[in-house]
């Protein structure tokens, strides 16, 4: 029984602290692909701040559930990102918007 919950908590330790995918996409691109796809969610956007190898945007759901996308370089053509939703996470709900950035990339 005890190899059974290792793996279920560490999933839910990654659940935690955030949804992350690398994608090889420059982080001008991501950061557009994200910012379409949280509109396309019918998120509201809060903040939106792009920088030197960095960009964040902070939306809304109607509910006034909060979304957090962090992104980060990794090289010119590569870029990390992180999906928060709600204070605790929201599994389904940042597998749904990494979904969503995904296609609109």
């Amino acid at each position: 029984v005890a190899p059974d919950s290792a793996p279920q908590s560490v999933s839910e330790d990654k659940f935690v602290a955030g949804d992350k995918e690398n994608f090889p996409e420059n982080i001008d691109q991501v950061h557009q692909a994200a910012l379409t796809a949280l509109e396309s969610e019918g998120l509201f956007i809060l903040q939106d701040n792009l920088g030197l190898g960095e960009a964040s945007i902070l939306a809304e759901y109607a509910s006034g559930e909060k979304v957090k996308v962090s992104m980060k370089t990794l090289t010119d053509s590569s870029t990390k990102v992180k999906i928060r939703v709600g204070v605790l996470g929201d599994e389904l709900k940042s597998l749904t918007v990494m979904d969503a950035i995904e296609q609109h990339l």
